[in-house]
């Protein structure tokens, strides 16, 4: 029998998935006094203790037998809203099972939509607002013992037929925030080469019109002591022998002379942990970049948002767009892999709009950047831009956002539900605008061409620069409508792994490369297409042995450098790390007339 069990959003994804820093917190504080227990589906799946079905509904039962098993007198949902739907209906069949089970939501969805889920949903008892170290233990002492709940902060619950709202929770300090390092990560078990999140902060000062961040944290940025930072680095290194780190903060770079102090210990104590963080344009200078790569920094997770210096405003993001490329370039150049986020379809932007962050994003990509992100604008709970439009919103099944919405999951009866309660779903939703009609897939193309980079960089690098993002978007939107209703179709235990999205988007680039190499007869382009098509076919039958090739031009420089070379080499496709590699064998210089 378990006291309390906390239950992690489930996200129907086959990689190892990394755990919920703020639910460890929340089990760490409750655990010298009750039994408790952290349970991540998407890891048990991943290890194999259970396995995903093919249906949502079929999911929702083997999750919500295997919570029961447990015998919880308490279960709590952390919330996020792509995984919305399934909590809640897992929480539903919990309690027409079994009554006397308290149903406890907290995270940012349930924290957005409190009231209107309280009114709406008989089987939740409470919702934690917020951040909840200074709440969870008296409010299970409460629960436990089934006492009133009207002097226990932070929280939302129902008395008398009433929904009752109560003052919120004072927010932790800098210093308090020590008092809830992580250290036992159970059951997830890492391996050396495994990164693992590192809490250093939480909040943003920041106040852009589409983020929910601001609203979760009430804008109040705290970072951990540098030296506290360290120290935890160190520890969970003895701990679990690992040296690579995340570190968990939307704005980690904002305060330099924290960034500095931090880079200069890691430097001075020959620290040798590898670190990634997110980061602003205007967070950043050379001097911090230079001193962070140094320090060993391997990413960085910058959000411009828009190529639009009047939506920069609109959305009061107000980043100076002629920084980013000369510090993106510095970031590049460093060998720092930078990941660059872009958002498109706000409210009030236009098609002008949207074709200066297309530019940006081609513009970025000619630098080298080799991660860049397109999301589709998303109707997120009581933000700024939402609240513009709120009154517009409505639900079209063929254009939900495809980061949370997949036909796998949303069956007639998930979409019914859905309707039935918009503002506890409004995520779902959408609105009209003349960029959200005309590049309606335009997100779901981009992430297809930035899987396919893995293999057909150059041939894409190549027809990006002749053809653009826009017109190829314009030229092949069938077959892209086509490959978005593939992908949709799979069910959830068809879906194995990452590697098969980047193998159909693959597939689907390949036959637009063909198709444009049918009409473009250059060398360059007919010869690096044949070599990433070769080596496309080795990765698909994934080959235990080494096979060796011989091409008429330098494939390696090729690469590198984008320009061909005639020079007789030989290069091996080998798997390394159950990655694809390209290693040159042997080069014998030749003539071109020879080639």
């Amino acid at each position: 029998m378990t006291d309390v069990l906390l239950i992690n959003s489930i996200d129907f994804v086959y990689e190892k998935k990394l755990p919920n820093i703020g639910q460890l917190i929340l089990r760490d504080i409750l655990q010298d006094k009750y039994k408790v227990e952290y349970v991540n589906f998407d890891y048990l799946n991943y290890t194999k203790e259970l396995q995903y079905k093919s249906s949502a509904k079929e999911n929702i039962k083997q999750f919500t037998d295997y919570i029961l098993n447990k015998k919880p007198k308490i279960v709590g949902f952390y919330t996020i809203c792509n995984s919305f739907y399934v909590t809640i209906k897992i929480a539903e069949a919990i309690k027409s099972i079994n009554k006397d089970i308290k149903i406890v939501f907290g995270g940012p969805h349930a924290t957005m939509t409190a009231e209107t889920c309280l009114e709406n949903f008989s089987f939740i008892d409470v919702i934690c607002l917020g951040e909840s170290e200074k709440t969870i233990l008296k409010l299970v002492n409460k629960l436990m013992k089934n006492e009133d709940l009207k002097k226990t902060p932070g929280i939302v619950y129902r008395y008398g037929g009433s929904t009752i709202v109560n003052k919120p929770c004072e927010l932790l300090t800098n210093e308090e925030l020590v008092n809830y390092n992580v250290y036992n990560y159970k059951p997830f078990e890492f391996s050396k080469n495994d990164r693992i999140e590192l809490e250093v902060g939480r909040g943003c000062p920041f106040s852009c019109t589409f983020c929910s961040t601001s609203m979760f944290w009430g804008r109040k940025f705290r970072i951990k002591p540098v030296r506290e930072i360290i120290n935890q680095m160190v520890k969970i290194n003895r701990i679990y022998n690992v040296k690579k780190f995340s570190l968990i903060h939307d704005m980690f770079t904002v305060n330099k002379q924290t960034v500095h102090a931090f880079c200069n210990i890691l430097l001075s104590e020959k620290l040798e942990f590898e670190w990634t963080c997110s980061s602003r344009i205007d967070a950043l200078d050379e001097e911090t970049i230079l001193l962070m790569h140094r320090a060993n920094c391997k990413g960085m997770f910058l959000g411009i948002e828009t190529g639009s210096r009047k939506m920069q405003k609109t959305i009061n993001k107000c980043l100076d767009l002629d920084d980013v490329q000369n510090l993106i370039s510095i970031i590049v150049k460093t060998g720092i892999d930078v990941t660059v986020s872009f958002i498109y379809g706000f409210p009030y932007e236009t098609i002008q709009d949207f074709k200066e962050t297309i530019k940006i994003m081609e513009e970025i990509r000619r630098l080298g950047v080799t991660d860049i992100q397109l999301h589709r604008f998303m109707v997120l709970p009581q933000t700024v831009d939402t609240n513009k439009i709120k009154n517009k919103v409505y639900f079209d099944q063929s254009d939900v956002n495809i980061s949370i919405y997949n036909t796998r999951i949303y069956d007639d009866e998930a979409i019914d539900f859905i309707k039935r309660y918009p503002e506890a779903f409004i995520q779902y939703h959408t609105f009209s605008s003349e960029v959200r009609r005309q590049y309606k897939r335009f997100d779901f193309f981009h992430s297809t061409v930035m899987s396919a980079m893995s293999i057909f960089d150059c041939s894409i690098d190549y027809i990006l620069k002749k053809i653009g993002w826009e017109l190829l978007y314009e030229k092949y939107i069938n077959k892209i409508e086509k490959m978005f209703k593939i992908q949709q179709s799979y069910r959830i235990n068809q879906v194995t792994d990452k590697y098969r999205f980047i193998s159909e988007s693959c597939k689907f680039i390949k036959e637009i490369l063909e198709d444009v190499a049918y009409y473009d007869k250059s060398d360059y382009f007919s010869n690096i297409l044949k070599f990433e098509k070769i080596f496309f076919e080795f990765c698909e039958e994934k080959k235990k042995e080494s096979e060796y090739y011989h091409f008429r031009f330098n494939v390696l420089e090729a690469k590198r450098k984008r320009v061909l070379i005639y020079d007789s080499v030989y290069v091996k496709f080998v798997y390394l790390d159950f990655e694809p590699r390209i290693m040159q064998y042997k080069k014998k210089k030749v003539s071109s007339n020879n080639s």
